[in-house]
């Protein structure tokens, strides 16, 4: 009995072992000593000719297993190039000292007074929005002294007139009575809400035909605003629909909502404009030409509207002459 179990014992151990591989011999790993399939079998080579290896090949024909340092195109879209486009102008506010392309993406302050930060001012000691180098200043006959701001090549007052006689020494008519103010075609001008501490504030309001008389309501050398002159200043400044920037150091202009008043046909007014809770505060200017096409009893104004999504403009709306609105002078 022992004998027999040490014959089986020999049998046994000289036995192969089991030998765990690929058994398919379509595969590029077939071992053909295998006895156990363990299911790695591969069928391609990877780019180092390494049977199912997991190197690859990128754009640039580098090939190995790290993803971080595949190639890229550059700006010009060579695979691996160098070229890094973007703004090569020092004096740019994106300028990009590792940029070997211009691409014309460029942005500058709107001025050399003005810094790449929002187009602040460098310059603006009293922080009235003007940048010290583009303030300047002019007197009415009145005495009044107002401030002027550069825009472009135009000069605007930064502030509402608010004088009460022409250039030349006569008064312009205010308190009107009822009937007159709807029947004059004199200048004449009111203060809004009728209080005279307005006028500091909010500039004076006059009629229509301040602006356009011979004697001239503006300081010696500047003129009421023109039609054209508004669209100028737009156009300068980029304005298409939100005027935000007549409030903004990038203009200096000092929007002021100063409101405006309808006169009735029974010559009562009616003040709209400055915080009277039913609607938008508003700007509104006349021109000194600008005559409205549909009547001769209308002309034509600038109006800024101040609104919760900003400061709409429209340069195409008219008034009745003797309704009252704000005048801003630009130098000639």
């Amino acid at each position: 009995m022992i004998r027999r179990l040490i014959i089986l014992l020999l049998i046994v151990g000289c036995e192969e072992p089991a030998q765990h591989g690929c058994l398919d011999s379509q595969a590029c790993n077939y071992d053909s000593s295998a006895t156990i399939d363990n299911n790695s079998c591969a069928y391609d080579y990877d780019c180092a000719d390494v049977c199912g290896g997991d190197r690859t090949l990128d754009n640039c024909d580098v090939c190995d297993n790290d993803d971080s340092n595949d190639c890229v195109q550059d700006c010009l879209d060579v695979w691996g190039g160098l070229d890094l486009c973007g703004c090569t102008d020092l004096t740019a506010c994106n300028y990009n000292e590792y940029a070997t392309i211009e691409n014309d993406t460029c942005s500058y302050a709107f001025t050399t007074y003005h810094n790449c930060e929002e187009n602040d001012c460098n310059n603006d000691v009293d922080e009235n929005n003007i940048c010290d180098e583009l303030q300047g200043s002019v007197t009415d006959i009145d005495g009044n002294t107002y401030l002027t701001a550069k825009i472009g090549t135009q000069e605007w007052m930064a502030e509402n007139l608010r004088v009460t006689k022409y250039r030349n020494g006569d008064e312009i008519p205010t308190n009107l009575n009822a009937n007159t103010w709807v029947t004059t075609t004199e200048g004449a001008y009111t203060t809004y809400n009728h209080d005279p501490s307005n006028t500091d504030i909010y500039g004076n309001l006059y009629n229509w035909y301040t602006g356009v008389d011979e004697r001239g309501v503006c300081p010696t050398g500047w003129n009421v605003s023109t039609e054209q002159e508004w669209y100028d200043l737009f156009s300068y400044l980029e304005i298409e629909t939100y005027a935000n920037k007549l409030q903004t150091s990038e203009s200096g202009f000092n929007l002021v909502f100063g409101g405006y008043s309808q006169v009735e046909a029974d010559g009562s007014f009616e003040f709209w404009g400055v915080n009277d809770g039913v609607y938008n505060d508003y700007a509104v200017y006349w021109y000194s030409d600008g005559i409205y096409p549909f009547n001769d009893v209308s002309a034509k104004k600038a109006s800024m509207e101040n609104r919760s999504d900003g400061i709409i403009k429209s340069l195409h709306g008219g008034a009745t002459k003797y309704n009252t609105l704000s005048i801003r002078c630009l130098k000639d």
